[in-house]
């Protein structure tokens, strides 16, 4: 399988190799106004409804311990700045069509932060308060780019590197491709040598305007009409255990949780996804499916997923938002085993990849589903997935070495979204959850059952879904007690807690 940033947003999933090499995608006229791609316009939307949010501000931080040089770092933070037209791209206010522009140069100015004098205990305070923090300074994507970097010195051998970067010009890929293009420059401008980089084949605007004209063609209305039938008649609400009631609208008030897989749970499912001949992902979406449908009973799943647009080799060294937001949508009646069920979620994402040319936004509104204010149409819980080639940690600082922080905007677009981070010998779950729906300890909570079931399904996935295990060995001691501790009589009050609460 292809591990490449182009494969996908997350390199696991299944690729689907195009019958023919299609014609190259080719360069705009600079002279004509340049279109914002569907996925960017949608986002403009949203950030035009939701004023004062910074849901789409995404970042990445790393600890760097060793000799840094600061110099030589903002040399190839500008140089990638140059490089990409999307780094240096605003899109102004208009009473039409929003269009974006395109600045000859804009130097990005980092911004130094200095915690020496602080003694450690207050240092690491304040750093946790700025990985919160600076991802939430608002982009005015009318005046300014919307790319950031803050650089926050610690001692003469420890820094904390926070990169920033606005979805509506990025994505997980572009983070990957920006901390590779970083990783070279750095080690030029570090041992005096003029940097070299490949000449990028086109730019983001030539992408957004080629997929506008793009949008015409039979095989889009084909897919279109594919979604309608396939998302017809789909549960419009998962209703999961929550804290809290739904509130009247979303206020995407959220936060994340980090939880690693030990690594022998990490062979275990790499092992089982060998023997069952399909992708990481594809395993951990089935699981995930078993996990909602036990918390839910709900038998019709129906997941969102995201799908890199960048299998043509001149998309996949450019920095820019080309996601597809996509609907995998699972029928788990039956009681089925689990091999069942991922032969089942292997075939829904086979067909995802075929018909994935529409953007979603269009699939909605032919779909016409009954809108609500207080929750995402379709779909309420995401899982995508980060490879670790994309990651600066395993990349690396020419000198340094890289430790991953967690940097968060403490937003969140959905009920839940799933992040599972490959870093080779072990895997990183990451929850990004609604503030508004659950407590922190629900979401503990839903990370060990989910890691629970995992195990199971690496000792046995010819088990059916309502046998598998997901309770952890902790409320496995507490249940025992409490059973051995109830009066004959009660002891059906104690079956299906399994749902979290």
């Amino acid at each position: 399988m292809d591990r490449s940033a182009g494969a996908s947003e997350e390199a696991w999933q299944h690729k689907v190799a195009p019958s023919a090499s299609p014609p190259a995608i080719p360069r705009r006229d600079p002279r004509l106004p340049c279109p914002l791609s569907t996925g960017q316009r949608r986002l403009w939307f949203i950030e035009q409804l939701n004023p004062g949010v910074p849901v789409y501000n995404e970042a990445e931080a790393v600890r760097l311990l060793g000799e840094l040089n600061t110099d030589a770092l903002e040399q190839a933070l500008n140089v990638i700045v140059g490089r990409h037209e999307a780094l240096r791209t605003t899109i102004p206010a208009s009473p039409g069509e929003p269009l974006a522009v395109v600045h000859e140069s804009w130097p990005l100015q980092v911004k130094k932060i200095d915690l020496s004098a602080l003694a450690p205990a207050e240092r690491q305070v304040e750093v946790e308060r700025l990985l919160i923090d600076e991802p939430r300074r608002l982009y005015h994507l009318e005046t300014e780019p919307g790319i950031r970097a803050t650089l926050i010195y610690l001692a003469p051998r420890e820094h904390v590197f926070i990169l920033m970067m606005h979805h509506i010009m990025s994505d997980r890929s572009s983070f990957g491709i920006f901390w590779r293009e970083l990783a070279a420059l750095y080690r030029a401008f570090c041992r005096g040598e003029s940097p070299v980089l490949p000449p990028l084949p086109i730019q983001y605007g030539d992408f957004a305007v080629w997929q506008q004209q793009r949008s015409t063609e039979p095989a889009s209305a084909k897919d279109l009409s594919f979604w309608t039938e396939k998302l017809r008649g789909a549960s419009q609400l998962l209703e999961l255990p929550a804290d809290r009631p739904r509130p009247l609208a979303l206020s995407y008030r959220g936060a994340k949780l980090r939880f690693r897989l030990n690594p022998n749970l990490t062979k275990a499912l790499r092992d089982s996804s060998q023997r069952e001949k399909t992708s990481m992902f594809t395993l951990f979406a089935a699981a995930l499916d078993t996990l909602l449908y036990r918390y839910t009973g709900q038998e019709d799943i129906v997941l969102g997923i995201s799908i890199a647009d960048r299998e043509r080799p001149e998309l996949q060294s450019v920095i820019g938002f080309l996601v597809h937001t996509c609907a995998l949508r699972t029928g788990l009646s039956g009681d089925m085993t689990f091999r069942e069920l991922l032969a089942r979620v292997q075939n829904e994402m086979l067909e995802v990849y075929r018909h994935r040319a529409v953007p979603f936004d269009e699939v909605v509104r032919k779909l016409q589903p009954g809108r609500n204010a207080s929750y995402s149409p379709v779909f309420q819980v995401m899982i995508n997935g980060r490879d670790r080639n994309l990651q600066l940690s395993f990349i690396g600082l020419e000198g340094l070495v890289v430790e991953p922080l967690l940097a968060e905007s403490r937003t969140s677009k959905f009920d839940l979204q799933l992040f599972i981070t490959d870093g080779g010998n072990e895997i990183w779950l990451e929850m990004e959850y609604s503030t508004d729906l659950f407590d922190e300890a629900r979401i503990l909570r839903m990370l060990g059952h989910y890691q629970t079931l995992l195990e199971s399904v690496a000792a046995d996935p010819g088990q059916s879904l309502s046998e598998l295990s997901i309770l952890t060995a902790e409320e496995r001691r507490q249940l025992l007690v409490e059973w051995n501790q109830t009066p004959v009589g009660r002891s059906t009050e104690l079956e299906g807690k399994t749902d979290g609460s």
